[in-house]
C-alpha cells in the first residue's frame, strides 16, 4: 500500500509474518510482528537501527528479550510468579502474558499516518493465567520520526478486572558509559534502602547496581543520548505511566527504557487499575528517534 510517501507491506521472516511501516519522506521504518507478542522488532532511520535485536532469542522458544515486548496484565515479577483471585491461585510469568501471545491483525492502512491495529483477546489459554475476559487493542502509527502506540484496555467480563501495563523497549547503545538521560520524575528509587531519592539531570549511566534504575512519578518523557552513536531517543507517555524502569546487562549493548503503569507484584498488593464490566481505559506512548551530528 502506498499513500504520499507512506507505505505498509507484509513480508515473511524466518518464522513469522511481519508488517513493515515506512515513511519514505523521512527514511523511517518500523517492523511489527503480531504473532510474536505484537512486538516492535525494528525501528530505523535511514537504515540506522535503534532497536536491539537478538535473532536467536526472537526465533526461539523463550520469552522475547529484544525488540519491544508488551507488558500486560502486569509489569515486572509477581512474587513467586503467582497470585490469588477469589481464593484460587494462578501462575503469572514475569511481565504477564501479552509478550508471549499471538495477536491478531484487525486493520492496516497508509494515509497521513501509516498504521496497523492489532488485538489480543482473552481465550482458554490466557485464562490459565489470568481469569478475566478482556480485549486489548493497539494501533501502531508511524509519522515522520515518531512511532505512536494508541492503546485500549477493555473489560469484557462480568466482574471487575485488575491489571497493569507497560512496555520494555530494548535500545541499541555503544556502551552505558556513553549514555546520558534527561528525566522528568519525582525521584529515583534506591534499591538498597527502598527510599525515593533526588537525582541530577542529565543522568549518567549506570546509576544503580547491576545497571538497574527506577524513577518514580515520571512525567511526560525521557530523552536518551548516546555520545558515540549519535542516537537520540525520546520516549513520551501520558499520565497513566508514572514509573520508568531502566535495565541493561554489562555484556550486552542495549539499554531498556521501560514506561510502567504499575509496580511489580501489583496483582498481589492491589493493582492500580480496576475496570468494571464494559469499561475501558485508553493510553498513549510514543518513541521518536533522531541522529545528532
Amino acid at each position: 500500500m502506498f499513500y504520499q510517501g507512506k507505505v505498509i507491506k507484509e513480508c515473511k521472516s524466518k518464522k513469522f509474518k511481519e508488517y513493515v511501516l515506512e515513511d519514505l519522506n523521512t527514511g523511517t521504518r518500523a517492523v511489527i510482528v503480531p504473532e510474536r507478542g505484537g512486538i516492535l522488532s525494528s525501528f530505523s532511520l535511514n537504515s540506522k537501527e535503534f532497536i536491539y535485536f537478538d535473532e536467536e532469542n526472537f526465533y526461539g522458544d523463550e520469552r522475547p528479550r529484544c525488540g519491544m515486548p508488551i507488558l500486560f496484565p502486569c509489569c515486572g515479577r509477581t512474587e513467586e510468579e503467582k497470585y490469588t483471585v477469589s481464593g484460587k491461585e494462578y501462575p503469572m510469568p514475569i511481565h504477564g502474558i501479552a509478550h508471549t501471545s499471538a495477536w491478531s491483525v484487525k486493520e492496516f492502512k497508509s494515509e497521513e499516518k501509516t498504521s496497523i491495529t492489532i488485538e489480543l483477546a482473552s481465550n482458554e489459554e490466557s485464562k490459565k493465567y489470568y481469569p478475566f475476559d478482556f480485549k486489548v487493542t493497539y494501533t501502531y502509527e508511524l509519522q515522520g520520526n515518531k512511532l505512536t502506540l494508541n492503546q485500549i484496555y477493555k473489560n469484557e467480563g462480568q466482574v471487575p478486572m485488575p491489571f497493569g501495563f507497560g512496555f520494555h523497549p530494548y535500545f541499541n547503545i555503544s556502551g552505558l558509559e556513553n549514555v546520558e538521560l534527561q528525566v522528568n520524575a519525582k525521584g529515583a528509587l534506591n534499591f538498597m534502602t527502598g527510599a525515593v531519592e533526588p537525582f541530577e539531570n542529565p543522568v549518567k549511566m549506570p546509576i544503580m547496581p547491576e545497571s538497574h534504575g527506577l524513577f518514580m512519578g515520571a512525567e511526560k518523557k525521557i530523552i536518551s543520548r548516546d555520545k558515540v552513536l549519535g542516537n537520540q531517543i525520546q520516549v513520551e507517555f501520558d499520565e497513566h505511566y508514572e514509573i520508568m524502569m531502566l535495565w541493561s546487562l554489562k555484556e550486552k549493548n542495549f539499554l531498556c527504557i521501560e514506561p510502567w503503569n504499575d509496580m511489580p507484584n501489583a496483582l498481589n498488593t492491589g493493582a492500580k487499575n480496576l475496570l468494571n464490566p464494559g469499561e475501558e481505559l485508553k493510553s498513549i506512548m510514543s518513541i521518536t528517534i533522531g541522529i545528532e551530528n
